[in-house]
């Protein structure tokens, strides 16, 4: 039991994470700009759910790496946590937002405008199809994922999906 290893059995999607990010970060830029030029909080609290997204997958990325570190006597499952540390970071983040988009709706509630709905009906097809691509990428990065024939899920207790390859 001693030279058994959890090490292989998280998905790695890497390269796709990075498109990823890259993607929805020039995506939350034109959000942002659109955000901006409409005056609509909507559009502008999409673009901060944006901007966590981004930095949801930079912390990924960053924490996927550190989850990689092998296994050591204090850590059986290795650096592994580091994915759940990441998403905390993440969740505060969207707390943070959440709070300064439900402010500016009620600083707007006295003051209300109208708003051109074609920009934003855009900026909504162009954020389904930028999710769609990234979707994909993900998708088919986990399909992708082999397990280590030396552990079946009944012996370590690991029952995630994936294809085995």
């Amino acid at each position: 039991m001693a030279s058994h290893s959890h090490t292989g059995h998280m998905p790695t999607s890497g390269k796709a994470l990075v498109i990823s990010a890259w993607l929805t970060g020039i995506y939350f830029v034109i959000e942002l700009m659109v955000g901006l030029w409409t005056g609509s909080i909507a559009v502008l609290s999409d673009a901060f759910h944006t901007l966590s997204a981004v930095g949801g997958v930079l912390v990924a990325i960053v924490a996927q790496r550190i989850a990689r570190r092998p296994a050591d006597p204090q850590r059986s499952f290795g650096w592994y946590r580091a994915e759940i540390i990441g998403a905390l970071v993440n969740g505060g983040f969207l707390l943070g937002m959440a709070l300064l988009v439900i402010w500016m709706g009620v600083m707007r509630l006295g003051n209300p405008i109208h708003l051109p709905t074609g920009p934003m009906l855009w900026v909504a097809f162009g954020g389904l199809v930028t999710e769609i691509i990234s979707l994909g990428l993900m998708s088919v990065s986990y399909t992708h994922l082999t397990l280590p024939t030396t552990c079946t899920p009944c012996s370590c207790g690991w029952a995630g999906g994936g294809v085995i390859g």
